[in-house]
């Protein structure tokens, strides 16, 4: 190993992206007019936003983190065509919108079955029990219907927008 490949970094490499904050720490009033001067001003959703860039200098991806109700939540900004692997956390299962008309073909058959079920209920053939488990059931699936369809119509919007996407305050 050479002199000069010992001090390559993994950024250098490709083993790891590089992160390059939007906005380098907590700025105060007098940094934000200084920083006015020579350039955007950092916007609220700016904060926080951090880009990782490959061995190329090209963003691979933005991340950044929100509180709520529940928690954390990240927010991860693919914009590559490859594949994306988040480990760690609670495991998700990532669906593509390769996916969309096999999920809307599942909702389709779990919709189909609701109204068989309604029909058969309408001939006694279910309990006051089994009608009110069977809607609590239902208001669980069709609240992840939305969810699944909102994310679906999120993605095929962000392809249409990202040309809109902000652009990073870092050279």
């Amino acid at each position: 190993m050479t002199q000069a490949q010992a001090l390559l970094t993994p950024y250098d490499t490709g083993e790891r992206l590089e992160p390059r904050p939007w906005v380098d720490g907590g700025l105060n009033a007098a940094q934000l007019v200084r920083l006015s001067a020579g350039g955007p001003v950092p916007t609220f959703e700016d904060f926080g936003r951090v880009d990782f860039d490959n061995e190329q200098n090209r963003t691979v991806l933005t991340v950044y983190v929100n509180q709520d109700a529940r928690g954390c939540v990240l927010h991860i900004e693919d914009l590559t065509e490859e594949a994306l692997t988040v480990t760690g956390g609670t495991e998700a299962v990532v669906i593509g919108l390769e996916h969309s008309p096999g999920v809307e073909e599942l909702l389709s058959m779990a919709e189909r079955g609701r109204k068989d079920f309604l029909c058969q209920a309408s001939r006694g053939g279910y309990d006051d029990q089994d009608q009110a488990d069977a809607a609590t059931r239902w208001a669980a699936a069709e609240r992840a219907a939305a969810v699944i369809r909102a994310r679906f119509q999120s993605q095929t919007s962000g392809q249409q927008l990202e040309v809109d996407r902000p652009k990073p305050l870092h050279p």
